[in-house]
Order: structure tokens, then C-alpha cells, then sequence
């Protein structure tokens, strides 16, 4: 009876002895990914130049080389990211059915037209380049990590999807629905230049503004420019 007792306490020995070496671990990488997440958080808003002066490793091993993975997209997402902002930021949207271009691109609105068109035209490669560039697929081409253990790779797939993935960064939403309204506006907008361009000779303009000789012509302008004041 006393070698069982004897032999049942050494068992118990051996999973206690386990189970605190597991537990070692486990809080060893969660205080080392901790530690990463929050360097990462720390730089995910900042210019890219600032990120670029934020490229010193805080971490060693093999979290170090995720933390050099990590960075690497990040300053280049922020480049694709920017270049959507750029577009909506350096664009006068107005401008497009403004009366005094109205009046100087009268009767084709070639310029207007083509204006319009090159901005979403821009504005959508952006943002179809960011959306690939934010795909799993693309963030694995950044992963640089000299190990075989998939803990590495989770964790720095779980880092970027946190901060810029398509399947849970609020970006996502945002950016989606940023494109969806310039895109209808310009819609709007170019519709309103195709009613003037196929009614010209029927309207004029007088002391900035426009009008119609047919009632009908100028309801339907009306309506799109009422659809525009809608969405600003």
C-alpha cells in the first residue's frame, strides 16, 4: 500500500511540475506579446516618417523579428492608407458643379467631365490597393520570422488583422463608406453636366445662377442638385 501512496504522490508530483511549467510559458509569451502590441499600438497612428524613426526593436528574439515584420508593413500601410486621404483632401469636389465652371466649360464640359472621371478613377485604384494590401495573403509576404513555430506567425497575423485587417479594423467601414459617398456625389455630378450638355441653347446663366426655358429640364436639374445639398 505504501509503494502505491508512494507512486501516486510522484504522479501528481509530475502534472503539478507540468502544469507550472505550461503556465511559466504561457505567461512568459503573453507578458513578451504584451510587450509587442503595445510598441505596436503605440506607432500605428504616427507619420510615416515618424514611424520610420520608430524603427529601434524593443523586443529580442524571435518577438523582435515579428516587431521588425510588423513595422515594416505598417509604414507601408500608412502609405497606402494616405494616399486615399490625399485624394479626398487635395479634391474640390464643388468645384465640379460650380456655375462659374459651368459657364467656362459650357457646352461639351470636356474638362469637368474628364476631372471627374481621372478622381474616381484615383480614388478607387487607391482604394482597391488597399484593400489587397490589407488581405492575409499580402500581410504573410512581410512576415521575416527564422522560426518553424506557428506561434510567431499567429501572433504577428493576429497584430496587423487587430490594427488593419479587412475582417475587424473599423478602417474597413470607414474607407467603404468614405468612397461610397464621393463616388455617388460625382455621380450626381456628372449627371448634372450630361442634363446641361444634352439641353444647351436651352438654359443661360444670370448673376450665378441657371435657368431653364423648359420647366421639366429645370425640375430635373433641381432634383440632382436638392440630391447633392442631401449628401453634404
Amino acid at each position: 500500500m505504501k509503494k502505491k501512496y508512494k507512486c501516486l504522490i510522484l504522479i501528481i508530483g509530475l502534472v503539478f511540475v507540468t502544469v507550472v511549467g505550461y503556465w511559466g510559458v504561457g505567461e512568459y509569451q503573453f507578458q513578451k506579446g504584451k510587450k509587442l502590441i503595445l510598441e505596436i499600438q503605440r506607432i500605428a497612428d504616427l507619420s510615416v516618417k515618424k514611424q520610420e524613426k520608430n524603427q529601434d526593436l524593443k523586443c529580442k528574439g524571435a518577438y523582435a523579428e515579428v516587431e521588425k515584420s510588423v513595422k515594416k508593413y505598417t509604414i507601408d500601410y500608412t502609405k497606402k492608407r494616405n494616399r486615399i486621404d490625399k485624394i479626398i483632401n487635395n479634391t474640390d469636389f464643388s468645384k465640379f458643379v460650380s456655375v462659374e465652371n459651368i459657364e467656362s466649360d459650357a457646352p461639351q464640359f470636356t474638362n469637368l467631365q474628364k476631372e471627374i472621371t481621372d478622381t474616381q478613377e484615383s480614388l478607387d485604384k487607391a482604394y482597391n490597393n488597399w484593400q489587397k494590401f490589407t488581405t492575409e495573403k499580402n500581410m504573410l509576404t512581410y512576415y521575416k520570422v527564422d522560426s518553424d513555430d506557428l506561434y510567431y506567425e499567429e501572433l504577428y497575423l493576429d497584430i496587423l488583422k487587430e490594427e488593419y485587417g479587412l475582417d475587424v479594423s473599423y478602417e474597413r467601414k470607414d474607407y467603404k463608406d468614405t468612397i461610397e459617398f464621393y463616388d455617388s456625389v460625382m455621380k450626381i455630378q456628372k449627371e448634372a453636366l450630361e442634363l446641361l450638355k444634352n439641353t444647351c441653347g436651352t438654359w443661360e446663366i444670370k448673376e450665378g445662377n441657371i435657368y431653364f426655358q423648359n420647366k421639366a429640364d429645370e425640375m430635373e436639374y433641381q432634383k440632382l442638385i436638392e440630391k447633392l445639398q442631401k449628401l453634404a
